[in-house]
Formats: C-alpha cells, structure tokens, sequence
C-alpha cells in the first residue's frame, strides 16, 4: 500500500461583517418607490444594499412583501408594471451573509 504524503492545510479566517439580500440569485438595492420615508423595497441591481444583522435584512424583506402585496392590489399596478418590472416579479429572497478575511 501506498503512503500517500501528507498535503498542508491552508485555512483562511472569514469574520462575518454582515449581510445582504438576493433576490432569485441576484444581488438587491435599495428602493423608495412607495412614497415612504421609512426604509425602501428591495430589488436586484447595484450599488448592493449591506445589512449589519440579519434582523435588518429580514425586516426589509417583510417590508418589500408588504409593498409589493399592496401595490398589486392597487390601481398603479398597471402603471407599475411599464415603471418598475423588476419590482412586481420574482419571488425568492435569501439571506447571504458576507465577510472579510482576517
């Protein structure tokens, strides 16, 4: 039997810095498209809105749900859907946290 020689094991450290939010498997921005002053609605584009906790991340989901529920059952969703597209479609949102290595 063959020894086979022993390979060295490189780690890197990864420290969570925070998070973000994709949306089908693209990155999200953020949006004030409701009229609101608090906050904004997510939708995938650039600059990459960073989150510090997934708390905050989950909280503009709900609140993206929330808009997007309120606005379909609206008169301007006709008019949003010539706007905004990328706003009324797709439906996965996911958590993915990001980090730098130390």
């Amino acid at each position: 039997m063959k020894n086979k020689p022993e390979e060295a094991v490189i780690a890197a450290q990864i420290e969570t810095t925070g998070c973000i939010v994709t949306r089908d498997g693209q990155p999200c921005k953020l949006v004030n498209v409701s009229g609101s002053h608090r906050g904004g609605v997510l939708i995938p584009g650039t600059p990459i809105i960073t989150f510090l906790k997934p708390r905050d991340a989950q909280r503009a989901i709900d609140r993206t749900t929330r808009v997007r529920e309120s606005i379909r059952t609206s008169l301007v969703s006709e008019w949003m859907k010539t706007q905004m597209p990328s706003f009324l479609e797709g439906t996965a949102f996911a958590i993915a946290p990001i980090g730098r290595q130390v």
